[in-house]
């Protein structure tokens, strides 16, 4: 049960940063070279459709996340037993996935709006080329924030 868990836990996280990852390395600069109107509607219907995967990756890695905290905690036997390295090892991965939760937050509700009107034909190239490149800031800062994540759960294991 706890593989499955930890196996869901990572092909969500997977599945979030891998998106991210690729819309920074291809899809961007793809479009970046010539920010027309067709470029923007591909770019604003593939930041519509990446965040439905993205909030359900979210949901799995933080419930199969909970999940694998309670499963740890059974196998233990009890929550006293819990080392102070693993709790602020813990500590530290939600306080990094809270910073990666609000920045894309900050994403959907501050930036999107703006390029989906503008996607939908303002056709303002210059400022659709500016919230783009905000969208790349942000999920630039959330690739650097996984992969503290990742190493803080690689950690997770030496010190339970």
């Amino acid at each position: 049960m706890k593989n499955f868990f930890l196996w869901l836990h990572a092909a969500s996280f997977i599945t979030w940063f891998g998106g991210l990852f690729f819309y920074l390395v291809v899809a961007s600069p793809a479009v970046r070279k010539a920010p027309d109107l067709d470029g923007m509607r591909f770019l604003n219907e593939l930041d519509r459709r990446f965040r439905h995967v993205l909030w359900v990756s979210v949901e799995i890695v933080l419930v199969t996340g909970v999940m694998l905290l309670v499963l740890n905690m059974l196998e233990r036997g009890t929550m006293m037993k819990i080392s102070g390295a693993y709790t602020r090892v813990l500590m530290g991965k939600l306080f990094l996935t809270l910073l990666m939760f609000g920045l894309q937050l900050y994403n959907q509700i501050r930036i999107q709006p703006g390029k989906t009107a503008l996607a939908d034909g303002q056709k303002d190239p210059e400022r659709f080329a500016s919230l783009q490149a905000r969208t790349v800031q942000v999920y630039t800062m959330e690739l650097i924030l996984a992969a503290g994540l990742v190493m803080l759960g690689l950690h997770m294991g030496n010190v339970f």
